[in-house]
């Protein structure tokens, strides 16, 4: 979140993607989990979420990547 607030200082407009399933017993370099509202919710503390979408894996039953574009509320 402090990633967010910091960005949100220097940046007007952000697009910004994070996976929606468990990821960090799989990949050392993720170090949380989030599910698309909890994601949702850290980026439109900072930013106006102007649109949101989910992207599924080929052969996966649920959206795997939660792609945000946000507009600073702080800039």
């Amino acid at each position: 979140e402090d990633f967010l607030l910091e960005t949100s200082k220097h940046v007007q407009d952000l697009v910004i993607s994070t996976p929606i399933v468990p990821t960090t017993e799989n990949n050392p370099f993720h170090k949380n989990d989030f599910t698309r509202d909890q994601f949702r919710g850290m980026v439109a503390e900072h930013f106006n979420v102007k649109w949101e979408f989910t992207q599924t894996r080929p052969f996966a039953a649920n959206p795997t990547y939660c792609v945000i574009h946000g507009v600073s509320r702080n800039h």
